[in-house]
Formats: structure tokens, sequence, C-alpha cells
């Protein structure tokens, strides 16, 4: 994660989501900090091309929704809204009261992350620890893109996570909040080399 060149602090979020819309890049903003996200690479993009695909026929004809990284998602009352990899809302999407553009999800009911080796200490650490306080939150997953390995955080009733750990291409990951099964099989070719 690198600062944007012409950050500033204390930006508002009007003036985010503006500079936000015309970014090419993916702008994150942290209580009034601007930061810009590093491109991902192409084993990253087709993990999150393929779980996009894998799940748009799991949820059609019901209530949920996937949406890829274009929205952010966030807790208002901390002022920190990111671009997940893959979001699925349930019900009608809810935003951010002061959001007209309707680019600040509010109501993400499970969020994937794709881990890059860039970014994998900010996904598992502080990134992670901001959808954790997301109050719709049920699930959240972050995928490995460099072999089939899917680790699954799920919100137990007293407010603690618990962890599931799927691992190879014969493996079926569960969306537990939608009694969904996503086979690893559909996120990752059997043939291709794996990096260890």
């Amino acid at each position: 994660m690198s600062a944007v060149p012409d950050a500033r602090t204390n930006v508002s979020l009007q003036e985010y989501l503006e500079m936000d819309a015309a970014s090419e890049d993916l702008l994150e903003y942290h209580d009034g900090e601007v930061v810009a996200m590093s491109g991902g690479s192409y084993p990253h993009s087709d993990v999150t091309t393929r779980l996009l695909q894998a799940l748009g026929p799991l949820l059609r004809g019901g209530p949920c929704k996937a949406q890829g990284p274009n929205l952010n998602v966030g807790n208002a009352s901390r002022r920190r809204y990111v671009h997940p990899d893959a979001t699925i809302h349930c019900g009608p999407p809810e935003f951010h009261q002061n959001d007209g553009s309707e680019t600040l999800l509010v109501n993400p009911r499970v969020i994937f992350e794709v881990l890059s080796q860039s970014t994998e200490a900010y996904d598992r650490g502080e990134k992670a620890k901001i959808y954790r306080e997301i109050p719709s939150l049920e699930e959240h997953f972050l995928l490995s893109q460099d072999r089939p390995e899917v680790e699954g955080y799920h919100r137990q009733e007293d407010g603690s996570w618990s962890l599931r750990l799927w691992s190879g291409h014969d493996a079926v990951a569960k969306i537990r909040c939608l009694g969904l099964d996503l086979p690893l099989a559909e996120l990752y070719d059997a043939d291709e080399p794996t990096e260890t």
C-alpha cells in the first residue's frame, strides 16, 4: 500500500469520493487520509474473476448479489472505507448517508480478499480489522492467489470469529451464512503450477 502522491490529511468524505471516481487506481479512505492501493497481478485478477463468475450462479434468483472491487465497504462510525476484491450483500444495498454516488456500501454480509505478496500483511491485519468492525458482516474469506487455499472467518453469536481452512482442488469452501458451497476447483486450475 502506498500513499497517493498528492494526498492530503483531513480530506473530507465528499473530496474522497470525487478523487476515487476520477482515479485509475483504487483509493481507500482512512479517517481523512486517502491511500492508493497497488495494482493487482495476473494471478490475483484471475482468482478474483473466477470467484465472481462462481458466485453469480450460486446467487442468481435470490436476495443476495455479488459485487466486484469497484465498491467501497466500511464502517461509517470509524470513517474507514476500503475496496474488497468481492462483496456479497443481501436485500437492498445500503449506502453511507452522504454518498449520493452509491459507492460506499455499509451492509456487506460476506467479503472476499485475494491475497498478494505485497498486501497480505495488510489484508490479514488492518484491513481485516476494518471488515470485522462492520456490523452487518457475517463472513470474511481470504483466498490465496498462488494455490488452492481459502481461509474462512465466521462471526459467532458472542462476536468472536472462528476460522476454517480449505485446501486442495477437491476442497469445497462453505459460505455458512448463505448455505452455499464454493468448490475450489472453480477458482484454481488443477494443471497450473502453484508456488509453495
